[in-house]
């Protein structure tokens, strides 16, 4: 017994400090946290686009409105340059994969009433951004993107990347 008391004395003294003294937290911790939080409240980032979709509500809906939905390919993509004067709107969000976008269908385009739109997605999706997922759920994410535009008398179309062989 006096051999264990020994060993849990010395044992319980190993694990103490002379005086509390935490480790600094680095600079951009605190910013980071904030961020993270941030990203947490809005994980499908359906405030980037409200109040353009807001004001896009507004007016009456333009002839031949196009809504371009995707990730970064789309997102990077200045419309007004490629398509001058047509009512092409960009709802592209780096980095998002299809269920973010499925969440994002009725506001981002169902209720700006285009009479098209433009799918690019999926590279996000087997990058695993939003954790993992299956080729079936991918699929399933596309095909209720497509049913909810057909429901409401919008064309879709989509769109895919050619493969590539060294992506990191």
């Amino acid at each position: 017994m006096r051999y264990f008391l020994l060993f849990w004395h010395s044992a319980l003294f190993a694990q103490l400090s002379d005086e509390y003294n935490p480790p600094r937290a680095q600079c951009c911790l605190a910013m980071s946290a904030q961020r993270f939080a941030e990203k947490l409240q809005d994980w499908n980032q359906l405030g980037r686009c409200h109040a353009d979709n807001e004001r896009l509500k507004a007016q009456p809906a333009e002839p031949g409105r196009v809504v371009f939905m995707g990730d970064s390919i789309t997102d990077g993509w200045k419309l007004a340059n490629s398509f001058p004067g047509k009512p092409y709107v960009n709802r592209g969000i780096s980095g998002q994969t299809t269920p973010q976008m499925l969440v994002r269908m009725f506001p981002d385009v169902i209720n700006l009433k285009p009479a098209a739109k433009v799918i690019l997605a999926g590279t996000n999706d087997i990058a695993r951004n939003t954790g993992p997922t299956t080729l079936a759920q991918i699929t399933q994410n596309f095909q209720a993107m497509a049913e909810l535009a057909k429901a409401h008398g919008i064309k879709v179309v989509f769109c895919a990347v050619l493969p590539v062989s060294d992506y990191t």
